[in-house]
């Protein structure tokens, strides 16, 4: 299951150089001290499974010498299972009150999303299993963490996803890359389980 949101942080701008440490509000050092409690949860959950990132942050007025008086930040967070995906999203949520009260700002979850959820057919999986081992071609069964459009089309019709491996397992990614010999056994089981399923 997957989490996600945006936060916006509203804190006071002001100048680098004469505004004291103790009193200043600022809304960049307050988004990274979230961003990096973030990944921190992602490797904390990592050995189950976890994934934690901040992906973005956008800070105003972005200028040198100024301290921030607003940043926003997004926040992914996925795990296989989802009481793991929400252990995670609750300790973010408690990083964002700490952090917000030491940097004295104030920090909103302004939207929120989440995907994952939705099962891919039993039906479907036995029958790319069943295509494998009948093409004699090696499988296991995996989780993808990653958002493919397959969860969307599964809340209206029977899905299945297929992996193939990829080089030094990169995926999503400019430098992924595939080779033929590990790529056709796939693309065969593809093949042959979509003509099965026509001709049920």
């Amino acid at each position: 299951k997957t989490h996600g949101m945006h936060v916006d942080v509203r804190g006071v701008t002001s100048h680098a150089g004469p505004t004291p440490m103790p009193i200043r509000r600022d809304a960049l050092a307050a988004a990274s001290r979230v961003i990096a409690a973030v990944n921190d949860i992602g490797i904390k959950y990592h050995n189950s499974g976890g994934r934690a990132t901040a992906p973005r942050v956008v800070a105003w007025p972005n200028k040198p010498g100024i301290l921030a008086e607003w940043a926003q930040f997004s926040v992914d967070c996925r795990h296989p299972e989802e009481a793991g995906a929400n252990a995670m999203r609750d300790e973010i949520e408690v990083a964002i009150a700490e952090a917000s009260e030491k940097n004295k700002v104030e920090m909103e979850v302004v939207s929120r999303w989440e995907f994952g959820n939705e099962k891919f057919s039993d039906e479907l999986i036995g029958l790319v299993r069943d295509t494998a081992k009948d093409l004699g071609v090696t499988h296991k069964d995996m989780q993808s963490l990653a958002g493919h459009d397959a969860y969307h089309i599964a809340k209206i019709a029977p899905t299945v996803l297929i992996f193939s491996p990829c080089v030094d397992g990169i995926t999503h990614n400019e430098d992924e890359d595939i080779e033929l010999d590990k790529t056709v056994p796939a693309v065969n089981v593809l093949a042959n389980a979509v003509l099965a399923r026509a001709n049920r």
